[in-house]
């Protein structure tokens, strides 16, 4: 186990034994283009965390470097200078799935904003079946901003308590107070609508 991530223990209300990996704990990617995990590494964080949670030997500089490169070692064009942009996220996991050494399988799960808590039953099935997700937040749309305070911000969702809500990995320094708290499904969505982007829920799990 990689020394600067956090073992989450399994609880008793429903949470799995799970991996957190800290933004601060990990400066920045040692190639240019500069990438500071402090303020721009909640993805390769969140990302890490989940396949680490799966058993997977993997840090955030691994998955940040397949977010920020392509096969040819030049910069993405879904790289911002501040963040990724949302579909070199997807890029990054669909590299992860396509590698042998990780069995994953993925679900990417988009809300309909007309009936936007439709998917509870759903998504609460997956994860109390293994899966794990991964959302992207923000601060339009009347977002309540219980996760980041800035612009946007991805994290996990790990587990489902016996009362059906939600475990989450989150990890800013928000996070290091909310690893025994659990939110309605409802409250994840409202955090999503302030970003709508093009990750909802990206659901994922190890291969069975």
């Amino acid at each position: 186990m990689n020394t600067k991530a956090q073992v989450i223990p399994e609880s008793k209300d429903g949470r799995r034994k799970s991996v957190r990996f800290v933004q601060r704990y990990w400066g920045t990617l040692p190639k240019k283009p500069k990438f500071d995990f402090l303020h721009q590494g909640c993805a390769p964080c969140s990302v890490a965390s989940i396949l680490a949670t799966f058993g997977y030997d993997i840090s955030p500089y691994d998955v940040a470097n397949l977010m920020m490169f392509d096969d040819g070692g030049n910069v993405s064009e879904f790289w911002s200078g501040k963040g990724f942009f949302a579909p070199g996220v997807k890029l990054g996991i669909e590299k992860l799935v396509k590698d042998s050494k990780y069995d994953l399988e993925i679900k990417d799960i988009l809300i309909d904003w007309e009936d936007q808590y439709a998917l509870k039953e759903q998504i609460t099935g997956l994860v109390k079946n293994g899966w794990m997700g991964l959302i992207n937040v923000g601060k339009e749309n009347d977002s309540p901003m219980t996760f980041h305070t800035g612009r946007g911000h991805y994290l996990a969702v790990s587990s489902v308590s016996k009362s059906g809500e939600f475990y989450v990995i989150n990890p800013n320094e928000i996070g290091d107070n909310q690893i025994d708290k659990t939110f309605p499904f409802e409250i994840l969505v409202d955090n999503i609508r302030g970003r709508k982007s093009v990750v909802n829920f990206l659901m994922m799990r190890r291969k069975m």
